[in-house]
């Protein structure tokens, strides 16, 4: 009992603990994303015009682990931060709650562009780009109607559901979870706990920037190989609609006279590979 309260009295260990969680919830994020991609590359392999072997299907799912990576690690980046500068203040409650909202925000928008990913690469062949928000000029509820007449989406929102009933239930099973095995870690030297701080902040960094290499996972480089269908297919739905909003912007900001920057930007991929 003595031992118990000391692990729940210390301020070090409630980091640790917290800093555990966050972890969990980023892997759960990444591994959400890269199922997606496997089911992406099964499902639509008709669309897959070049040869490809083992090493090369690896190398387009390790370059995707870094997307993943970058996508959650900057999601949960918030929780984290409060945690290290909350945490110290026995603040932990305010960490919790940040947490719980930021995965459930997370994992909702998360899985609804991952199955809606599903229609658009069934529609234009790819995942998001500027062109789905070219809809905004347009009728946008006779395009919902048609949509739900040619698409049939019931299947889609019944999937939506249970992965969003599933992935809130690992939010709060995270969030109970007495995580015994870190008591294993505890220690009153200064220098471990330091250590171990410094390690966490380390690892999280890398996860947010998708790499332990000195560039980080950018668009430039998701070109790793000789099929432009796979090689779309490295970049997650969560990053592809952030880069989608980015591309329109930039073509809203320079008009039609300006470069496009999307076009710019696959005709430097297409050069890199080839």
């Amino acid at each position: 009992m003595l031992a118990s309260s000391v692990f729940k009295s210390s301020r070090w260990f409630l980091f640790v603990n917290e800093s555990w969680r966050i972890a969990t919830l980023w892997f759960a994020g990444v591994l959400l994303f890269m199922s997606f991609r496997v089911f992406f590359l099964v499902y639509f392999h008709n669309r897959i015009t070049a040869s490809l072997d083992v090493d090369t299907v690896l190398n387009a799912l390790k370059t995707g682990f870094a997307f993943d990576s970058a996508a959650s690690g900057v999601c949960f980046s918030i929780p984290f931060l409060l945690n290290c500068i909350l945490q110290p203040l026995r603040l932990g409650h305010w960490v919790r709650a940040v947490r719980i909202l930021t995965a459930k925000l997370f994992f909702a928008v998360a899985i609804l562009l991952c199955i809606t990913s599903i229609t658009y690469i069934t529609e234009y062949g790819s995942q998001f780009n500027y062109f789905m928000f070219e809809g905004l000029h347009d009728d946008q509820q006779a395009i919902a109607l048609t949509a739900i007449k040619q698409y049939q989406p019931w299947g889609s929102l019944l999937s939506l559901l249970l992965l969003l009933a599933v992935a809130f239930k690992l939010c709060h099973i995270i969030d109970k979870q007495s995580n015994g095995f870190l008591e294993r870690i505890f220690t009153n030297c200064k220098w471990k706990r330091t250590f171990l701080i410094v390690l966490i902040v380390v690892l999280f960094v890398c996860a947010i920037r998708g790499s332990f290499e000195s560039r980080p996972a950018t668009r430039k480089w998701s070109a790793v190989t000789h099929d432009p269908f796979l090689n779309n297919l490295v970049i997650n739905p969560f990053r592809s609609f952030v880069y989608a909003i980015k591309d329109y912007s930039e073509l809203q900001n320079h008009g039609l006279e300006g470069a496009n920057p999307y076009l710019k930007n696959n005709v430097t991929i297409a050069q890199d590979v080839y």
